[in-house]
């Protein structure tokens, strides 16, 4: 599951509760469910430094929701010298069991931390385009707002955005989950 998708993904295009041609009814980005309740929209300040948590540098409007289906999603809106940009950013899935997944680079001592309904097809994916040899090390529950909690709580350790070095703490962290 990707952590953003695109706004469109979030709208019924084709059965609106009000048929009127002009409004959207919304949806699950992931199942198309279209029971939504809309939680407190709240605002992030970007300073003009990507502080907002997307990839603009301004500011953020974001509008938690939450689905019947079981999925949590944000419609976000980031607004940047007189452009605006929209997306959805998944929390939780709808979606069967998934996994965060921590994948060793074999001899680059570093480890990839991601989300997947399939590990072991996921390392094999992965493996088809790598020059060195991939390994899954371990892997736990969890879906894409885990995989998010994950990347923060070892940004200290990134080195490119699901890479990570593969420190005692990343290490010790991962011993329960080993596989």
């Amino acid at each position: 599951m990707e952590n953003r998708l695109s706004l469109a993904q979030a709208l019924n295009f084709n059965d609106s509760l009000w048929n009127d041609g002009i409004m959207t009814d919304l949806k699950c980005p992931e199942c198309g469910h279209n029971n939504q309740h809309l939680l407190q929209p709240h605002f992030v300040s970007g300073n003009d430094n990507y502080e907002a948590g997307w990839n603009g540098r301004g500011d953020l409007v974001i509008v938690p929701i939450e689905s019947e289906c079981g999925s949590n999603w944000e419609i976000c809106l980031g607004f940047h010298k007189g452009t605006t940009s929209s997306f959805v950013r998944l929390g939780r899935s709808c979606k069967p069991k998934s996994y965060v997944y921590f994948i060793e680079a074999v001899g680059l001592d570093k480890i990839k931390i991601g989300v997947s309904d399939n590990p072991e097809k996921r390392v094999q994916q992965l493996a088809t385009g790598s020059a060195v040899t991939l390994r899954l090390k371990a892997k736990m529950s969890g879906d894409a707002l885990t995989e998010r909690e994950m990347h923060k709580k070892f940004q200290h350790l990134q080195v490119d955005r699901e890479w990570f070095y593969a420190a005692k703490e990343l290490k010790d962290f991962m011993q329960p989950f080993l596989i």
